[in-house]
């Protein structure tokens, strides 16, 4: 089951591509214990599966990943051919540095 989330008005469904609320686009978000931190499979559950806290869950949307800017890849194809690059988490790109 797909957790879906909207980031405008918080309100939380699990199909569809619009916000049944206020009509903006949904996206994936995970749900966490507030306790502990660890992700939570099944938010009908009324205790953490990892620490035994109540049920008080927080819904976080999952970070898109972002496209490099032109200028990000301006930067890396006019440097040295030998410099080696690293795509970061985020899609962001950054020169690898010498150990």
């Amino acid at each position: 089951m797909e957790n879906l989330y909207c980031e405008t008005c918080q309100a939380q469904r699990t199909s569809g591509k619009f916000c049944w609320h206020c009509g903006l686009r949904l996206t994936q978000a995970k749900t966490y214990c507030r306790s502990c931190g660890s992700e939570v499979e099944d938010p009908s559950d009324r205790f953490c599966r990892e620490c035994g806290a109540r049920a008080d869950w927080e819904v976080r949307p999952i970070a898109a990943r972002t496209m490099p800017t032109v200028a990000e890849l301006e930067r890396i194809l006019n440097s040295e051919p030998e410099t080696p690059v690293h795509i970061n988490d985020d899609g962001s790109i950054s020169p690898m540095s010498a150990c």
